[in-house]
C-alpha cells in the first residue's frame, strides 16, 4: 500500500541500485558521478524523484530470482493493484464510518490515501537523496550513504 511497486519489482530495483551505488547507472544516487553532466542540484533531484518516470523497469529474473520461487512474494506482486486500491478505499471507508458522510469518505481517501502516499514516498526517497548526500558515516562501506538521525525518526529506523 506504500506505492513502491510490487515486491519483485521493488527488490529487483533495490538490489540493482546496490550493484552500482554512486556510479553511472545508479538511478537512485544524488551524486553527480552517477548523472554525468548534471549540476549538484540536478543530481540531487534526479536521485530523489527524477528517476521515478525515467528508469528501465527491472526484470526480476536478474536480481530477484529468489523471489520468483517464493509463492508469497509472487502473490503479493500479482495482487499489487488490489493493494494499491485498498490503500485508498480503506481510509475512505474509515472516514465514512467515522462521520457518516460523503465528506468523511473523501477526506479519508484524500488524507489516508493520497496525502499518505505522497508524503510516504517522499520520505522513502529521502533515504536515497538525503542519506546519500549528508549524514554521519561511521563505517567505510564504499558508497556515500550516511545516517541522518532526523530521517530515521520519519522512516522508523
Amino acid at each position: 500500500m506504500a506505492g513502491q511497486g510490487g515486491v519483485t519489482y521493488w527488490v529487483d530495483l533495490h538490489r540493482y541500485h546496490h550493484t552500482c551505488s554512486e556510479i553511472e547507472g545508479d538511478i537512485h544516487s544524488p551524486q553527480r558521478e552517477a548523472h554525468p553532466g548534471s549540476s549538484t542540484l540536478g543530481a540531487f533531484l534526479r536521485g530523489h524523484i527524477g528517476w521515478v518516470g525515467s528508469h528501465k523497469v527491472p526484470k526480476p529474473n536478474r536480481f530477484a530470482l529468489d523471489l520468483l520461487k517464493d509463492p508469497v512474494a509472487l502473490r503479493l506482486t500479482k495482487h499489487y493493484p488490489i493493494w494499491m486500491f485498498l490503500g485508498l478505499v480503506l481510509p475512505g471507508a474509515l472516514g465514512y464510518f467515522m462521520v457518516s458522510s460523503i465528506e468523511g469518505l473523501l477526506l479519508g481517501v484524500w488524507y489516508g490515501g493520497v496525502v499518505r502516499l505522497v508524503l510516504g514516498n517522499h520520505i522513502i526517497w529521502m533515504v536515497n537523496s538525503v542519506c546519500h548526500s549528508v549524514g554521519r558515516r561511521p563505517h567505510d562501506n564504499g558508497d556515500c550513504s550516511g545516517n541522518v538521525w532526523m530521517l530515521s525518526l520519519l522512516t522508523w529506523g
